[in-house]
């Protein structure tokens, strides 16, 4: 599959098959698929319009065959200091009955996000990420997996979580895909 963001050609192979191989397994295609889906994660500005941010994003996942792509509404506003944007996706594979859901954080282009890389808080997690990755979790769990019909499939171990992000995006894929497992696997 090609991919062209900003006049850059950018080439990637996407299988069903990523998520028939164990997790802790190095697979390096799905490593660049991952890294492109975070390269075009860069919010799309137009003149001050915010409202196409994630709009590279989401025609990616789309040539992954992935259907109910949902920008949250901070992705197409300009980003402020407590903001996060992520995109969420849903791919079923009839093949496993398994679904896939997709969380493309916000990894560029993120303005005055970065400010809450240095919010450190007292203990624990850095307080910038982990605020933002429990909007995170909380919108994949609370609103998403429910409006998509898919808290069933999630409790029957049928849904992979495939969460994508560098940079300040990384870390708050980092905590968000560790909410996720704490939530799967008790």
């Amino acid at each position: 599959v090609v991919y062209m963001a900003d006049g850059n050609t950018i080439p990637f192979k996407y299988t069903d098959g990523f998520f028939k191989v164990a997790p802790e397994k190095y697979q390096p295609h799905m490593a660049t698929t991952s890294m492109n889906l975070t390269h075009v994660s860069t919010t799309v500005e137009k003149s001050g319009d915010y409202s196409h941010g994630p709009d590279n994003v989401i025609e990616m996942l789309k040539k992954m065959g992935f259907t109910e792509i949902i920008a949250n509404d901070a992705y197409r506003k300009k980003p402020t200091t407590d903001s996060i944007g992520f995109v969420v996706a849903r791919k079923h594979i009839s093949e496993t009955g398994r679904d896939i859901v997709s969380i493309t954080i916000r990894s560029a282009g993120y303005e005055k996000e970065w400010a809450s890389n240095v919010t450190l808080g007292e203990i624990g997690e850095a307080k910038g990420f982990a605020t933002a990755a429990d909007e995170v979790f909380s919108y994949v769990m609370d609103h998403y997996m429910i409006n998509n019909k898919l808290d069933k499939a999630m409790k029957d171990g049928k849904v992979d979580f495939w969460v994508q992000g560098y940079s300040r995006g990384g870390a708050v894929a980092n905590l968000s895909a560790k909410r996720l497992m704490n939530k799967c696997h008790g």
